[in-house]
């Protein structure tokens, strides 16, 4: 297998439209790899209700194998999202049985099968990621919005791509990208919403405009992104040309309701 996902899942509730969708960081980015067309898996928790039967069932649909995914006795994590002018805003979150999330020895063994491995802020992954790295796996991992320096210094130590969001190409966020990799990342990247992308990789700093596109729904721009980028990173492609293969996948994911 070349992919894999690990970490968090959950059903994003819309309450406006009393519409709900699976989701989740690293549910995401399994689902966007192979759809993508690279070999891809995801481990996580879910629970035993029906909102857990959604989520096997979507990434049943979507040609995942979910035979490693552990069915936990109890609720599977929801989040609560409202959209405004196409923008997702996230509201309460119960973490369900997420909030007791571990790996075995077993399932760890599992995940070395495969090349590249993805986690996020959000994931429970940081007690696993240095014997993982130390395994030989590529890791790429998403900060998503926290700037915690210490906590981002121990995570870049066994991690080959950084992703964090921001607001704009700056001189901050320039600092903080030359920060991550100086602390072992090949690259760091900054999603900037509409204002694109921005990535250095130890010696250049590469600027990918966003597409003009309609926006729908930005819930799963960043994974979507994400995805591309290490699908990209995967083949062999050159820093630029994986900052427009993340523009390109997230283009098509903020253009329809829900993450996928």
């Amino acid at each position: 297998m070349t992919f894999i996902a690990i970490g968090d899942n959950c059903i994003d509730d819309y309450i406006d439209s009393n519409r709900k969708f699976p989701g989740g960081n690293a549910l995401n980015f399994a689902v966007y790899t192979k759809e993508l067309g690279a070999p891809s898996a995801y481990f996580g928790f879910v629970g035993s209700d029906d909102n857990g039967r959604i989520i096997l069932g979507s990434l049943d649909h979507k040609g995942l194998d979910v035979s490693r995914v552990r069915v936990v006795k109890g609720r599977t994590a929801v989040t609560k999202v409202e959209l405004k002018n196409g923008e997702r805003i996230f509201g309460d979150y119960d973490e369900g049985v997420f909030s007791n999330f571990s790996i075995t020895a077993e399932e760890l063994a599992y995940i070395k099968q495969h090349r590249y491995i993805h986690s996020a802020v959000w994931g429970k992954c940081e007690p696993y990621l240095e014997e993982l790295h130390r395994h030989g796996a590529i890791l790429s991992f998403d900060f998503a919005t926290k700037q915690d320096p210490h906590y981002m210094q121990e995570i870049c130590k066994n991690i080959d791509y950084a992703f964090i969001s921001y607001t704009n190409d700056d001189l901050e966020i320039r600092r903080l990208l030359q920060t991550l990799t100086s602390y072992g990342p090949k690259a760091a990247v900054a999603t900037l919403g509409e204002k694109g992308s921005i990535a250095f990789d130890g010696q250049t700093f590469h600027v990918q405009p966003s597409h003009k596109v309609n926006v729908i729904d930005t819930m799963g721009a960043g994974d979507s992104f994400i995805a591309g980028f290490m699908v990209a990173v995967s083949q062999g492609k050159s820093i630029p040309c994986c900052l427009k293969s993340g523009t390109d996948k997230a283009s098509q994911t903020i253009q329809y309701f829900g993450a996928w």
